[in-house]
């Protein structure tokens, strides 16, 4: 497994997809810093709220882009059979790709995180308002993070296409966030996810009945991430295209 996963992150260095992905991810920074000089935004809540909006749209399509992109390869470049002639499992194989997205996306997370810092860092009480927002944004990136790679792990394997995986990746940036505001949204993890973040700054952003959303929530992302992953892995396994 290690080896699978070295042999990723040396591809990385041959292959400029992740830039696209990194590209989509920081727009939400990019845009805040642009608010922050030209529209006067003096209050790090505001400047949150406004940043992570961005976030909770563009940060899906990055991490389903760039998970898609490490699947789809394998059948461009034909390098699955090459580690299954060394008697590596399609289990194996899949797992790197998804480890190595995972860790891809959130090491993304963590460098906007970091610049939001440093955007509140220029604002009253910016700091402190950062530090209360950090257990929501971590919450709201690791369901993003699994929930996307596994469901773009299911596509890129259904149709080994990256023009594919590109247009499924925007739309589902874009039909994550029309949930948010609806009182059954906690099933969604997405919207789920978004929720809790903001009640960190405003407890009052969340739903009107905290405890059952939060349960029915937590169900259902979990649910969702488990049949995605399984449905990923088995459909990752039976493919024949690789082995023709």
């Amino acid at each position: 497994m290690k080896t699978l996963i070295r042999n990723e992150f040396s591809k990385l260095k041959r292959d400029r997809t992740p830039w696209f992905p990194l590209i989509l991810a920081l727009l939400p920074v990019v845009t805040g810093t642009a608010a922050c000089i030209i529209g006067g935004k003096g209050n790090a809540e505001e400047m949150i709220f406004f940043v992570n909006n961005q976030f909770v749209m563009f940060f899906p399509m990055a991490v389903f882009i760039l998970a898609g992109s490490l699947v789809c390869r394998e059948w461009r470049d034909g390098t699955c059979l090459v580690w299954m002639s060394y008697g590596i499992a399609k289990s194996q194989i899949i797992l790197a790709k998804m480890f190595v997205g995972v860790a891809l996306t959130t090491a993304i997370a963590a460098a906007e995180f970091g610049a939001l810092g440093l955007l509140c860092a220029f604002l009253p009480h910016g700091l402190a308002t950062w530090v209360a927002f950090a257990p929501g944004f971590a919450l709201e990136a690791l369901s993003i993070i699994v929930v996307g790679t596994c469901a773009s792990t299911l596509v890129a394997s259904l149709s080994h296409s990256t023009v594919a995986v590109s247009a499924l990746g925007i739309a589902y940036g874009f039909v994550s966030c029309l949930f948010i505001g609806t009182a059954w949204g906690c099933l969604m993890p997405g919207s789920f996810a978004y929720r809790i973040a903001m009640a960190c700054l405003d407890p009052s952003t969340y739903y009107d009945a905290p405890m059952e959303a939060t349960v029915a929530g937590a169900a259902a992302s979990a649910i969702w991430c488990a049949a995605l992953f399984l449905a990923a892995m088995l459909v990752f396994q039976r493919q024949r295209g690789m082995e023709e």
